[in-house]
C-alpha cells in the first residue's frame, strides 16, 4: 500500500470514529445535566447553553450550505455550462438547491400529515370524532396534541389510550426530523468522501481530510446534541450516527475506486445531489432549528449571537 492510499485509509477511519463519538457524546451530556425537551425544572441558564449550542449548529449548517455547497454547486455548473452539458441559461445552481429546500419541506409536511391522520383515525369510536379548538382554550381540554411545537390549535380526546396514541405520533417527530437531517448530511458527506478518494497525492489527502474533518465532526455534535435534547431515542440516534459516521468513509472508498476521467454526466449527478443536500440542510437550519429555539424563553440575543458565531466559525475553516 503507497503512502496515498495509506493517507486515504487513516482519513476513513478516523472519519468514522470521530464521527461516531462526536455524534453519540451528546446524549451522556444531556442525561448529565438531566435535560430533555419535557423537563420543567432545568435551570434558565442550562436552557440557555443548550439552545446557543443549538442556534451554535444552526450558524454551522447554514454557512455550510451558503458558503460551501452553494459555491462549488456554481463553479461545478458553471462548468458543464461552457462546456455544452448543460445548454440552459438558468440560474440552475440556485433552482438545484431551492429544489432542495421545497423537496425536505414537502417530504416533512406530508410525514406530519400522515401521523396527524393516524392519529384521528385512532379517535374515540363512540364519539362522533375529535374537535378541534383554538390555542387559547388549552388550559380547558383534557389530552392535548401539539404538533412540531408551533401549532396553533389542539385535538381533544376523552380516553387515556388516545392521549397515548397522541404522545407517541409527537415523540416520533423528533426522529423523523433527525433522519432528515442525517439523510441531507449524508448526501453532503458521501460527496466530500469522493472527493478525498480521488486526490492523487498524500498531501492533498490530508489537506482535504483537516478541512472535511473538522466541519463534520462540529456539525455531527450539534446534530447530535439536537436529538438528544429533544427526545430521539437512544437507539435511533445511535442508529443515525452510525449511518453519518460511515457515509465519507464510503464516498472514499468510492473515490479510490473510480478512475481519474470522470464523465460529465457523473459530474453532473453529484451536483444535484450536492445541490439538494444544500437546500436540505438551509430548510434544517431555519425550519427545525431555529424556528423551535426562538419559540422558547431563551436569551434571544444570546440566540443571535450564537447563530453568527457558528455561522462566522464556519467560513473562518473554509479560509484555513
Amino acid at each position: 500500500m503507497d503512502s496515498v492510499d495509506l493517507a486515504k485509509v487513516i482519513s476513513m477511519v478516523v472519519l468514522f470514529v470521530g464521527t461516531l463519538v462526536l455524534g453519540l457524546f451528546p446524549i451522556w451530556i444531556v442525561r448529565r445535566m438531566k435535560v430533555n425537551s419535557g423537563n420543567k425544572e432545568m435551570s434558565r441558564g442550562i436552557k440557555n447553553v443548550l439552545s446557543g449550542m443549538l442556534c451554535f449548529g444552526a450558524g454551522v449548517l447554514m454557512a455550510t450550505a451558503l458558503t460551501h455547497l452553494l459555491p462549488e454547486l456554481h463553479e461545478g455548473i458553471k462548468e458543464l455550462q461552457t462546456n455544452g452539458t448543460i445548454k440552459s441559461t438558468l440560474p440552475m445552481a440556485e433552482i438545484i438547491f431551492s429544489a432542495g429546500f421545497f423537496l425536505v419541506y414537502l417530504l416533512e409536511e406530508l410525514v406530519h400529515k400522515t401521523i396527524c391522520q393516524s392519529n384521528c383515525d385512532n379517535g374515540d369510536s363512540d364519539s362522533s370524532g375529535p374537535s378541534t379548538i383554538s390555542g387559547s382554550d388549552q388550559a380547558i381540554v383534557d389530552n392535548v396534541s401539539v404538533t412540531k411545537n408551533r401549532t396553533a390549535s389542539v385535538v381533544v380526546h376523552h380516553h387515556d389510550h388516545h392521549h397515548h396514541v397522541m404522545e407517541d405520533g409527537n415523540r416520533a417527530l423528533p426522529s423523523i426530523q433527525g433522519l432528515i437531517i442525517i439523510m441531507g448530511l449524508s448526501l453532503h458527506e458521501i460527496l466530500e468522501g469522493v472527493a478525498i478518494g480521488l486526490e492523487q497525492t498524500d498531501g492533498d489527502v490530508w489537506s482535504l481530510f483537516a478541512a472535511v474533518a473538522t466541519h463534520k465532526f462540529v456539525i455531527t455534535f450539534c446534530v447530535g446534541m439536537d436529538m438528544a435534547s429533544n427526545g430521539v431515542k437512544t437507539s435511533l440516534q445511535i442508529s443515525y450516527m452510525i449511518v453519518l459516521s460511515l457515509v465519507s468513509s464510503v464516498g472514499i472508498g468510492i473515490g479510490m475506486g473510480l478512475s481519474n476521467g470522470t464523465t460529465d454526466a457523473l459530474v453532473l449527478t453529484s451536483l444535484v445531489l450536492q445541490g439538494l443536500a444544500g437546500g436540505t440542510l438551509i430548510y434544517v437550519a431555519f425550519f427545525e432549528v431555529l424556528e423551535r429555539e426562538r419559540t422558547k424563553p431563551s436569551n434571544k440575543l444570546m440566540q443571535w449571537a450564537t447563530v453568527l458565531l457558528g455561522y462566522l466559525f464556519m467560513i473562518g475553516l473554509e479560509a484555513l
